[in-house]
């Protein structure tokens, strides 16, 4: 269907230093169903640049979208 737009959101991912791998499998998912991926409230759990670094490489995987 033309025009139509699929959508994928998630919130509060709460990433911490040891989450590396924990959720590619669910954005390799979202990279098969959807054409936007929305990330709404706590990204890592402390905002800590090593938990950035960690949620960067696991964002990795949607690059496609």
């Amino acid at each position: 269907m033309a025009g139509v737009v699929r959508v994928a959101a998630m919130g509060d991912l709460h990433c911490s230093k040891t989450s590396q791998g924990a959720f590619q499998p669910l954005f390799a998912k979202i990279v098969e169903s959807a054409d936007v991926l929305l990330i709404a409230g706590d990204l890592t759990d402390y905002g800590l640049p090593d938990e950035a670094r960690v949620l960067a490489r696991e964002l990795a995987r949607v690059e496609s979208l």
